[in-house]
Order: C-alpha cells, then structure tokens, then sequence
C-alpha cells in the first residue's frame, strides 16, 4: 500500500516516514505546495495530510478533488483547528489528533484493508439477499410470464396465454434466445429466456413469413426478436415499480435452461398449436470497481458518470457503447475509478 505524508513540518514529517516504512509501508512525503503533482505523478493508496489552521481546508480539498479513491487522513493539532466536523465535511475519511502515537498511526493507515474486508463480508451476506427478496417481490418479475404473452401476442398479431409450468409438449432438443436485463444499483440481473423447439417455430414462422422449413439462423432470428419484445415490456413494468432495468443484447443457443432456484418458467400456447417458453432468472452479480481506462464496451454504470467540473458524462443505468467507454476513458484517465456491472 502506498502512502503520501502531507507536511510541511520537516522534522514531523520524517518521523511520520520512518514510523510507517518500519511497518512495511511504501511511503512518499512532500510539502502541502507540491501535494497535487505528486499525486498526479503517482497515485497513493493513503493520504496523511497534516492540518494546522482552518485554513488548511482549502488544501484539503484541493488534494481530495485530485486524489480519485486514496483514503485521506487528517492529522490535527491537539486542540483541532479546524474542528473533526469541519474535517469530515471537507472530505477527509478519518483524523488522528496530535501528539502523533506510532501504534495509533500504523493502525489508522491501515484502516482501508479492514473497512474493505468488512465491505465485501456484509455485501456477500446482507446486501445481495436482500436485493434478490427485492426484485423477487416485483410485479414484473412474479408476472414475467402474463406480460412476456401480452407483448409477444400484440406483436405476433395472436392470442397467446401464459400458465407457469414447463411446456408439456416441448421437444428435447431446443433453441433458444436470452436477453439479459441488468439492475446495476441492485448488484442484480435478471435474464429472460425464449425457448422454442423446431414444431412451434415452424408454425410461427410459416405464419410470419410463410416458411414451414425454417433454418436454424431464422429460428434464432425470429426468437430474438421475440426476447427484445418480452424483455422490453418487463422493463416498462419494473419501471412502473421504480426500478430501472438495462438491456442487454439477446444471445442464441442451444442449452438447456436451467430451472431451480430463482428461476420460474411459463408455458406460452396460442391457437394455432404449439408451445414456447418464458424462463426467468435471478441472478445475483457484484459490481465491480474498474479504472476508466479499463472502461469497455458492455459494461453498465452503477452511478452517474461526472468529470471534475460536475458534467454528466453518462447516467446511471447506462450500458456503454465502444465510442462511450474510450470518450470517458480519455477524460477521466488511469486513475479514476468507475462501478460498473460487467456484461454477461
């Protein structure tokens, strides 16, 4: 872990140094003056920022505003001036008051490895639970099946009716057509799948396109066209509950799609004969933390997107494009880091 020591106290400043390099650290130490450019240089992990005046907070904010995702630390005066609050408000995530007790720094300059463990441990165990009891008790999801078959009959031109349950007339070797639909605030993705076997797309496509024979390229075609048609109602209806979904682009195979928990199936018959059916699935899926040069095509933000200045560059929720990802990539560079849902 690299840690930059701010102080413009020579002789404290060393100390600080030799203190922390004893514990294994890797440490860097300049003047508040040449602060931001070493940041810039060589981004720390940890910034320990020596405070003696209220004026000090400009400083502050100055090295916040640079230090993209450092840890910064306040070292204050024993009777702190400025004050913990005005401290905190400022943009520093934890102070340590003078006089400076080696076990007290080595233990706050340490503090990011325990809060990331701590992190991780209650998103694993709390957060992800009860985003999937979230969307489970959503009307579009415990619907899925009845507004899949409402939009797939205003597109096909046919009544077409949802019962839950597998199709009992479904052969054993299918297509089939997902679409995945990202709740990236949630840390959640539900996928809807379309799966066919060659009887009932032969009917839809000889009553589309009057093709009794269809290829396996035009059965793919066709059932991803119907995926995007289900996928696109069931997100105007968590829309509707306040929950906004991303679209990904529906995927062609042949696997069979698993069926257990967080997942339920329908079964969609129409008059003409022949079965479909509608699976859905939760999934549960930990956003991840890249740098903006990492940025690619595919992946969804979890937060709005601003440059320093404030400007939106793109909103939450947002799937990027290749020409997005590498327009944000060049004005936020190496060391900005983005949340981001990974594409399927």
């Amino acid at each position: 872990m690299r840690v930059l020591v701010v102080d413009d106290n020579p002789s404290e400043r060393a100390s600080i140094q030799s203190i922390l390099e004893a514990a294994s650290f890797c440490v860097d130490a300049v003047g508040t003056a040449g602060a931001v450019a070493e940041i810039e240089r060589d981004a720390p992990q940890v910034i320990l920022l020596s405070l003696a005046t209220t004026e000090s907070l400009e400083a502050l904010r100055a090295i916040r505003d640079s230090s993209g995702e450092a840890y910064l630390i306040a070292v204050l005066g024993a009777k702190p001036a400025p004050g913990v609050a005005d401290v905190i408000a400022a943009g520093a995530h934890d102070f340590l008051c003078r006089p400076i007790v080696p076990e007290q720094l080595r233990a706050r300059v340490s503090a990011p490895s325990r809060l990331i463990k701590w992190a991780r441990s209650v998103a694993k165990s709390a957060s992800f639970g009860a985003s999937f009891g979230l969307v489970s008790r959503l009307r579009a999801w415990q619907q899925l099946g009845g507004i899949a078959a409402a939009a797939l009959s205003s597109a096909l031109g046919q009544r077409m009716q949802a019962k839950e349950g597998w199709p009992s007339e479904l052969a054993s070797t299918v297509r089939v057509a997902t679409v995945p639909m990202s709740l990236p605030a949630l840390q959640t993705e539900i996928r809807l799948s379309i799966v066919a076997d060659l009887a009932a797309a032969s009917i839809l496509t000889t009553q589309l396109v009057d093709d009794p024979n269809p290829t396996e390229a035009a059965i793919d075609d066709l059932l991803r066209e119907l995926a995007n048609t289900a996928a696109g109602a069931t997100k105007r209806a968590a829309l509707a509950e306040q929950i906004p979904m991303t679209l990904g682009l529906p995927v062609s195979h042949g696997d069979v799609v698993a069926r257990g928990d967080g997942t339920r199936c329908w079964c969609l018959s129409w008059q003409a004969g022949g079965q479909l059916a509608i699976v859905g699935e939760i999934r549960e899926r930990e956003n991840v933390r890249v740098p903006a040069v990492s940025l690619r095509e595919g992946m969804v933000l979890a937060h709005d997107l601003r440059n320093r200045a404030g400007t939106l560059l793109a909103s939450a929720g947002s799937r990027l494009t290749k020409s997005t990802a590498e327009r944000v990539a060049e004005l936020l560079g190496e060391r900005f880091m983005v949340e981001v849902a990974c594409p399927t």
